[in-house]
């Protein structure tokens, strides 16, 4: 897995929480190719922190690439970096679990 912090500093605390949720999806999925991860903070609001993206881009045989990226505009829960990411691995999971029982070919 490829992880990359983008406009905000890492933490380790982030980065064990992104890999755990990577480990479990690539034990289920062991065929998964590439495995890319951003999280940013590109927002900067007046009123509030920043908002946080986590972008996920995963590669498997047989399957068209799968990409989600959770925009957190208007979403206050993205506030938290934590949220994001668990929102982001949860959408991954349930495209996962449809193109894995649905494969379309590339």
């Amino acid at each position: 897995m490829n992880l990359t912090f983008k406009d905000f500093p890492a933490t380790d605390s982030l980065r064990e929480a992104v890999e755990k949720r990577a480990d479990k999806v690539k034990t289920r999925y062991p065929e998964i190719s590439t495995f890319e991860v951003v999280l940013a903070a590109p927002h900067q609001h007046k009123h509030q922190g920043n908002l946080f993206t986590c972008h996920i881009e995963v590669h498997l045989p047989r399957v068209e690439p799968i990409v989600i990226d959770h925009d957190p505009d208007d979403n206050h829960a993205h506030e938290d970096a934590y949220v994001a990411i668990r929102d982001a691995f949860k959408a991954l999971e349930k495209r996962l679990e449809h193109a894995t029982a649905h494969p379309r070919h590339r």
